[in-house]
């Protein structure tokens, strides 16, 4: 059995990166400071990375943890 583990939809989080950083230039330009664009931008960014290592290092593991027990299940 082959598992793929895939750590989320490319295209996907290109959009959700592309609507943070309009976010981050909105409010940047409201406050008129372009650094807070890029902040938010850089944060944005940091949180996506985590959350999709998370979400794959989480998926792995339960689908190992699955694969284990329906293998010592079956062994039985």
């Amino acid at each position: 059995m082959k598992v793929h583990v895939t750590l989320g939809n490319p295209f996907l989080i290109a959009i959700y990166s592309a609507a943070l950083l309009l976010i981050g230039s909105a409010i940047g330009r409201r406050a008129r400071t372009p650094s807070t664009a890029l902040w938010l931008a850089i944060a944005s960014g940091a949180l996506m990375a985590i959350h999709e290592t998370a979400t794959g290092v989480l998926w792995f593991w339960l689908t190992a943890r699955w694969v284990r027990s329906v293998m010592q299940r079956n062994s039985r």
